[in-house]
């Protein structure tokens, strides 16, 4: 059924294909569930809620018969949607060779006019055809042909439909040209306000390293409010994709605005990093950087049907991502809703190569990470890494590989290696002793996730190793091992706890958290808990907390950040988010974080978090937000501000 689940997502998600999206969904599903759009779409035409609540029920397992009845509807729904399109084509061409409506005296304008719809009825149909969902149709009912048979269906006519049904969308598809083109505009507001307390005189201090209430021009570095801490950015950014071949296309994304130079590369250029305990330095702002140009996504895609069903390949500037504690990208702009800034892959110049072995994949990843900027010079994605007081190193090139292996119908298991390469090498020295001539970091690990039901396990190991070239350098205390264990009931509530060990030396290009402003921190262990419930469709409450100890008494590690034996953290954080209809939501929660120092210094980071949404309409929405900061560093430093957030965002 695994193999099957893949085909219905692919035929799910290639579904605009049938109609434009429904005004109202099934009630159950949150607007911020990765299907909800999905579902939308399918609702009262392939997919029905159940009687009385109209709810979808999205967790209970499905029927082979209750899946064929749905294969059957949207085949029909295919057939039908293709023949209108068709006509409508085939009249506008018939009028446009004829001169006219009337064939004689028609007018340029006129004539003008019916290329104009056709050229919308391209756009439309560009925006929703996907042959590759009628393939996955196809298979999805020879899979199901008993099942449709019992429906009274003649699955040999279904399949030569829908092969008809490709050969005249190819048809289309020669007539109309198949160059599409998508994009998103956003403008984003930043409004930084100094402290409410303590006579103004504080600035606040957000999570991702940023200080808020900051002045400009002659009130540089003095506490202010939003009039002269406003910040506006502008992006736009254009997807293109074309068919090159069968089996090839090529796709590219271009990128203009001054969210590069004003907010950080999409590796957090204003990230908090600071040497020695909590010694912030002076405060970081937003800023106003002038417009660039760049190309962040340029690659040629090659599918089976052009290099053999077991291989595929991606060449250009691609992204790609492995785990949390591998190769995974941290989202540092919680305030900025954005596919690219989000979507945890790390780019570079180069390839993906993916083989599959039955159900089994191997991707074989590697390129340039550096020479990536836009026209003025600021980096794309770059990756550093370092011992804490030596000079950082910069990442040049990468290579590596990572390995999905299907654990039957309980879960999965992924092995990597990934290696990170620099043209410069430098001598470091390790807290523990260690240290030599360093230009390479290996990383290497395993995630396995397994399912039994209502219950989850899912454990992570990895281990990073300095060398340069082949010889090793720093081969200790270099481990990083994190479990967790799941319990869910439904779709109504959830509990996780879960146990991780991370010791002072590993260091990674991954995403393994935050506590406070340590992003990613090493020389740690302890426990993780949360938990979050439904009391309704509309309604979620959630908890959840980590409390770790430091692990060695060096109190020095690789990433910035480290914590020594006998310091205590604890994290905590409590939330509700709320639907307020089927366009507005809203969300609330409070985090603390303490951190209690052997040497008797405290250190306390929190913030409340307010946020609004609007969905202004299927291709455009519009998001507010609040953060309020209120930190008491050892040593007398207070961080007391607050930063408001808007963007609006519109999709074609």
């Amino acid at each position: 059924m695994n193999k099957m689940f893949k085909l219905a997502l692919s035929v799910v998600l290639g579904a605009t294909l049938v109609a434009p999206a429904m005004a109202q969904n099934f009630p159950d599903v949150p607007m911020d569930h990765w299907a909800y759009n999905a579902l939308r779409n399918l609702k009262d035409k392939v997919l029905f809620g159940y009687p009385n609540t109209e709810d979808y029920r999205g967790n209970r397992p499905m029927s082979r018969y209750e899946f064929a009845a749905a294969a059957d509807k949207l085949y029909q729904i295919m057939l039908g949607k293709f023949d209108g399109v068709q006509s409508q084509i085939d009249e506008l061409e018939r009028l446009i060779k004829a001169d006219g409506p009337d064939g004689e005296w028609a007018t340029k304008a006129e004539v003008q006019a019916l290329r104009d719809q056709l050229a919308q009825l391209k756009a439309a149909l560009d925006g929703k055809a996907d042959k590759s969902a009628l393939d996955d149709l196809r298979k999805m009912i020879g899979e199901f042909d008993d099942e449709l048979a019992g429906l009274g269906r003649n699955v040999s006519d279904m399949q030569n439909d829908l092969s008809d049904l490709k050969a005249r969308l190819d048809g289309i598809e020669d007539r109309i040209g198949n160059l599409k083109i998508t994009g998103v505009f956003d403008v984003l507001m930043l409004g930084g306000t100094k402290g409410h307390a303590d006579g103004d005189t504080q600035f606040g201090l957000m999570w991702w390293g940023t200080s808020t209430g900051v002045g400009r021009g002659n009130y540089t570095f003095e506490p202010t409010g939003i009039n002269r801490d406003l910040t506006i950015l502008h992006s736009a950014q254009l997807n293109m994709e074309t068919t090159i071949a069968d089996g090839a296309k090529a796709n590219a994304s271009l990128m203009v605005g001054n969210t590069m130079g004003s907010i950080g590369t999409m590796t957090g250029g204003n990230s908090v990093y600071p040497a020695g305990e909590f010694g912030i330095p002076g405060p970081s702002s937003f800023s106003e950087d002038p417009t660039s140009i760049i190309f962040d996504r340029f690659a040629i895609n090659f599918d089976g049907g052009l290099l053999g069903q077991n291989f595929k390949a991606s060449l250009g500037r691609v992204g790609h991502s492995v785990s949390p504690y591998i190769l995974k990208r941290p989202d540092f702009t919680p305030y900025y809703d954005n596919q690219r800034w989000d979507d945890g892959k790390h780019y570079f110049d180069g390839g993906i190569l993916t083989f599959s072995f039955g159900n089994t994949s191997l991707n074989v990843f590697g390129g340039r990470n550096f020479l990536r900027g836009d026209d003025d010079g600021i980096e794309l994605n770059p990756i550093n890494f370092g011992f804490n007081g030596n000079p950082a190193l910069r990442v040049d090139q990468s290579l590596g590989m990572d390995l999905s292996i299907p654990l039957g119908d309980t879960g999965s298991l992924k092995l990597a290696y990934a290696m990170f390469d620099t043209n410069t090498a430098i001598t470091m020295a390790a807290p523990n002793g260690e240290g030599g001539r360093v230009n390479r970091l290996n990383v290497y690990g395993a995630d396995l996730d397994l399912k039994f039901g209502d219950l989850s396990l899912r454990g992570q190991v990895a281990k990073s190793d300095y060398s340069e070239n082949t010889d090793t350098t720093v081969s200790n205390d270099n481990m990083a091992w994190d479990v967790s264990l799941g319990w869910s009931n439904s779709s109504r509530w959830g509990l996780t706890a879960g146990f991780r060990h991370i010791e002072e030396n590993f260091v990674a290009p991954g995403d393994w958290g935050r506590i406070g402003i340590a992003w990613n921190p090493t020389n740690i262990e302890g426990f993780n808990a949360g938990v979050w419930f439904k009391p309704n469709n509309d309604v979620k409450v959630y908890a959840r907390g980590e409390f770790v100890e430091g692990v060695n008494e060096s109190n020095a590690g690789l990433t910035g950040l480290s914590f020594g034996d006998g310091d205590a953290l604890n994290s905590w954080m409590v939330g509700i988010d709320y639907r307020l209809g089927p366009t507005w939501s809203t969300g609330l929660s409070y985090e603390q974080n303490r951190f209690e120092f052997d040497s008797g210094d405290d250190t306390r980071f929190s913030w409340i978090n307010l946020n609004f949404g609007w969905n202004i309409s299927e291709n455009s929405n519009f998001r507010f937000g609040y953060i309020h900061s209120d930190h008491d560093i050892s040593g007398g430093s207070v961080f007391n501000g607050g930063l408001f957030t808007t963007q609006v965002s519109v999709r074609f």
